[in-house]
């Protein structure tokens, strides 16, 4: 077997880790309790460098999602990856570090026990962690197995599964497109002026009354925000039950705090991951949405909030003119949208053969999200064009907008509430701060030194 000379034993200190490239693969090396082990460095959820996250014990935690992999081992111990890392052999010879070209067989790897429980039969493991374990053991380490592993810990399951494969596309589209249908034929029998298209000038709440569109989504939104929490307690008890026993917390605010500033900002987001999402384009993306937000809440305050303070703002219409500010707010957030879609999925389709190609999962979201920016800039200027072509392009609008509700908490959506909780959850256990990348030496072919 070959083996690269990485570094001498004395260059790391007890605690520390060290990522480095070898044959187009990154791996890590980390010294334990006197010991050097060596697993792939690349998350096996998102890419992320796990070199660059915080070394607990025998625990390395992704900095993008805070999965928990078990450096002895590979063995994945907590959410949301679900794929162990590859084992490397260490040997120590004349006073180096040498790890090994290729893996240890995955088969060999047992699934790693989570912390505290090594030695306790009886011990109790939290359910998601046990059979996240199992599943270490039993799926292969090549970074090729995508899963999305957050998000399958939120029930119910079948809804899971609806992102990650097209046979599910039709499903996908198919449930909000009910729910949309079910809104139109109830606003035709509770209100007279829906749903035939009307005459006259293109006012939406002619079609379908702005008071029922919102009475009929703040259920919706209120039942998949609750799901939401459900998957992100899930989660976070994943993440606690990973920690070694005694390891000292920071202040929640303190916390939050460099949340905030870390969301806001994204300053570290390049030095996370091996993926070719851009910073800005993640930005923009980010901003973008943010936008399209601000603007629906204010739509929101000019329909049914303004008039309880008898408020006559553009009639309370939906419908507002290009000049209003919700609505510039709007078309600026969908504009720096559209154009953090168009450079990622354009970085995607240049993909060399060396990367992991994109999957259905990978476009799922972002598709739905494109499809709602476009269609609803379609919506606004048949609108403006006084076009009754609006008003069936406003049905399918509102069928994408209810797609990304009704999967955010089963597709990458999901980032947007799961990656501020593992990034909280590194500021409350302090953030080690990794050793540089280097550089392996080979050296020679076979090595009879003991292994570590």
């Amino acid at each position: 077997m070959q083996f690269v000379e990485v570094v001498g034993v004395n260059d790391l200190a007890e605690g520390q880790m060290v990522g480095f490239e070898l044959e187009g693969q990154r791996i890590l090396l980390a010294k334990v309790e006197g010991d050097f082990f060596a697993i792939g460095a690349t998350c096996t959820h998102e890419r992320s460098n796990l070199d660059q996250g915080a070394l607990l014990g025998n625990i390395v935690y992704c900095p993008l999602h805070y999965s928990a992999f078990d450096v002895r081992s590979g063995a994945v111990l907590g959410p949301p990856a679900e794929c162990p890392e590859p084992k490397y052999e260490v040997r120590v010879e004349d006073g180096k570090v040498l790890v090994a070209t290729q893996p240890v067989d995955s088969g060999a790897l047992p699934a790693a026990a989570p912390p505290g429980t090594e030695g306790s039969p009886d011990a109790e493991v939290p359910a998601e962690t046990a059979v996240l374990g199992q599943e270490a053991a039993a799926v292969s380490p090549a970074p090729a197995q995508h899963v999305d592993g957050a998000w399958s810990l939120q029930g119910p399951r079948f809804m899971a599964r609806i992102p990650t494969s097209p046979r599910y596309l039709f499903v996908a589209i198919a449930i909000p497109a009910a729910v949309i249908v079910f809104l139109v034929l109830c606003g035709a029998v509770l209100f007279k002026n829906g749903p035939a298209v009307p005459g006259g000038s293109i006012l939406f709440t002619h079609f379908i009354t702005d008071a029922w569109v919102d009475t009929f989504t703040l259920p919706v939104v209120a039942l998949v925000a609750l799901l939401a929490v459900m998957g992100v307690r899930r989660f976070w008890g994943g993440l606690q039950a990973t920690l070694p026993p005694g390891v000292a917390r920071r202040p929640l605010g303190e916390a939050l705090r460099g949340t905030a500033r870390e969301v806001l900002s994204h300053d570290e987001f390049e030095t996370w991951t091996t993926s070719d999402v851009r910073r800005v384009s993640h930005l923009a993306m980010f901003y973008g949405f943010l936008g399209l937000m601000m603007a629906t809440t204010g739509a929101f305050i000019y329909t049914e909030i303004f008039p309880l303070f008898g408020i006559r703002w553009h009639r309370n219409r939906l419908s507002l003119p290009i000049w209003d500010p919700v609505k510039i707010v709007g078309n600026l957030g969908g504009i720096a949208l559209l154009f953090g879609l168009v450079q990622t999925l354009s970085l995607w389709r240049r993909r060399s053969g060396t990367d992991r190609p994109s999957t259905y999962s990978d476009w799922f979201f972002p598709g739905l999200l494109g499809l709602t920016a476009v269609t609803g800039f379609a919506t606004e200027l048949l609108r403006y064009a006084n076009l009754r072509l609006a008003y069936p392009v406003y049905v399918v609008h509102l069928v994408f907008i209810f797609a990304l509700f009704v999967h955010f908490p089963f597709s990458k959506f999901a980032h947007a509430v799961y990656y501020p909780a593992g990034f909280t959850f590194a500021r409350l256990i302090g953030r080690r701060k990794p050793t540089a990348a280097i550089t392996a030496t080979p050296c020679a072919l076979e090595s009879d030194a003991a292994p570590v």
